[in-house]
């Protein structure tokens, strides 16, 4: 949308960004401005991540800089990386661009969240509403990107923290920390990689794991020591409020299966999910294949031990041979019926 507006000398503003159940909504103001469409640059950023541990770095594509009402705009510095990962020694991929600006306007998210709260029974799903916002206001808007705790202890193969305790940790290190509405297990901080994988050490330190392969991320992570200690106790805003206050934060789906489905169709008797696979399975299957192997002798039958009788692929003709030539009424009906498509092709 941002490279769009661009063109016709305007720029976006997110106001709301959401990733839920299986769509993605994006609620933005258009603004026109061709100084400020100079800063699209800044906004995007090239992503390294690291197929290893999966640490991510980002690499803005553009820089801005003001200087009173002096303003300039030159090429972005880097790379921020080097040849390999400093944490586990794997190579990097690269992706993007990525918008890496706020998603969210907080102001905007405090206003939406007022009203709704103002009028609970206006929608069936305030309370879903209520739980999803609360989460929204409470992310960091300077973090674009997130861990997830279970991909970090499952790169070391160790157990899970809970949230609670891996937020205290990063707070006691000196950074902030909050959850993500797209995700349950979700870490977003300001904390640099290192110090996250310094405080899986340190966790590793209280619950050791048994390391198997030597030249594998986690081993070469977990040989060195961690540069920092922490401790996991909780500590004053590990604990978001939406989560003491128990709002519907993630809802789980309501059935197996649920999301998006074929368009209706009217059917006198419903069938499930399972039943239709069964029905359609193989349905783009030509007949005249079916009867493809009939051309070939079957082998089993030739020395008496065929087991599938009328239902075998294969012919049981015995007199059958493999490119056996037509004889002559053949002959002659194929080369009338080959003359016969060459008149009406040249019709």
């Amino acid at each position: 949308m941002e490279s769009h507006a661009n063109r016709y000398k305007r720029y976006i503003k997110p106001l709301l960004s959401i990733s839920v159940d299986f769509y993605i909504r994006v609620f933005v103001q258009v603004f026109t401005s061709a100084a400020e469409v100079k800063r699209s640059p800044s906004k995007h950023s090239l992503v390294f991540l690291c197929v290893g541990c999966g640490t991510f770095h980002l690499q803005p594509m553009g820089r801005c800089i003001e200087e009173g009402r002096s303003k300039k705009y030159p090429p972005a510095q880097g790379p921020p990386i080097g040849p390999s990962c400093d944490q586990c020694s794997s190579r990097f991929h690269l992706g993007g661009p990525l918008w890496t600006a706020p998603i969210h306007d907080a102001a905007f998210v405090n206003r939406l969240l007022k009203s709704i709260k103002e009028c609970p029974k206006l929608f069936n799903t305030s309370e879903r509403i209520v739980g999803l916002l609360s989460v929204i206001a409470e992310e960091l808007q300077d973090c674009p990107l997130y861990y997830t705790v279970d991909h970090l202890c499952g790169v070391l193969h160790c157990s899970t923290p809970s949230l609670v305790q891996i937020r205290s940790a990063v707070i006691e290190a000196g950074y902030r920390a909050s959850s993500s509405h797209a995700c349950r297990t979700a870490l977003k901080t300001n904390a640099p990689h290192n110090v996250v994988w310094d405080i899986m050490r340190c966790w590793e330190k209280l619950h050791p794991v048994k390391r198997k392969k030597e030249n594998s991320p986690g081993a070469t992570i977990l040989s060195k020591e961690p540069a920092i200690q922490v401790s996991f106790k909780l500590k004053p805003g590990a604990n978001p409020v939406s989560r003491q206050k128990k709002l519907l934060r993630y809802q789980e789906n309501p059935e197996a299966n649920w999301g998006p489905k074929p368009r209706a169709k009217r059917k006198k008797d419903e069938e499930t999910i399972t039943e239709k696979r069964q029905r359609l399975q193989g349905r783009r299957t030509v007949e005249g294949e079916k009867d493809y192997y009939k051309q070939f002798p079957c082998k089993r039958f030739k020395t008496g031990n065929c087991e599938y009788g009328d239902e075998c692929k294969y012919s049981h003709d015995g007199d059958l041979k493999i490119g056996k030539q037509p004889d002559c009424d053949d002959a002659n009906h194929l080369r009338e019926k080959s003359e016969s498509k060459t008149e009406d092709n040249m019709e």
